[in-house]
């Protein structure tokens, strides 16, 4: 006989009390090690929501115009590390989470201008830059897709665009490694 999840093993299939005590121990471990599966499904759901690899522009749209890395400083000409990813798009477009997590920061930052930085948990950030309009709040909760502000040009830009970075630990790593499109 099978020893499927709601099969009773054929050696436990007698009538007398001793095999009804052993079954109900046998169903009881079982029922054990569904609720164990059950919440490790459960983490794993939240982990998969919580990281950053929603496309951060509304309907997908925006075109890569600038990737992670060395690159040529658009004002400068010298070459210098880009901490994230441009997404050139509309002025305007609506600019979305990429994954669940909890507002760090909102508001205007240096060269980035308007910019917005979400928690992911494990050490996972995500900055939004260049923002012509925020639409959230330090420590609100967002999901993944929720809109958090538009597509600008503010602080040191040439142009509407999303800078878009994933931070593990402080550090800048490529979104694109992130990011499903």
């Amino acid at each position: 006989m099978s020893m499927g999840i709601l099969n009773v093993p054929t050696f436990l299939r007698t009538t007398n009390r001793l095999s009804a005590d052993l079954i109900l121990q046998e169903i009881a471990l079982r029922k054990i090690g569904l609720q164990d599966l059950l919440k490790g499904i459960e983490i794993k759901n939240a982990k998969i929501e919580s990281t950053p690899s929603f496309w951060p522009i509304y309907r997908r749209m925006g075109k890569l115009m600038s990737n992670f890395g060395y690159r040529r400083d658009p004002f400068t000409h010298r070459i210098r590390h880009h901490d994230g990813i441009d997404i050139s798009a509309p002025y305007g477009t609506k600019v979305l989470s990429a994954g669940k997590g909890v507002v760090k920061f909102a508001g205007r930052e240096g060269d980035y201008g308007n910019i917005v930085v979400i928690y992911h948990g494990d050490g996972v950030e995500t900055a939004y830059a260049h923002l012509s309009k925020i639409s959230v709040k330090v420590g609100q909760k967002v999901q993944k897709g929720d809109e958090i502000g538009a597509v600008g040009s503010t602080g040191r830009s040439t142009g509407p665009h999303l800078h878009f970075e994933v931070r593990v630990g402080g550090k800048p790593v490529n979104p694109l490694k992130y990011l499903s499109r």
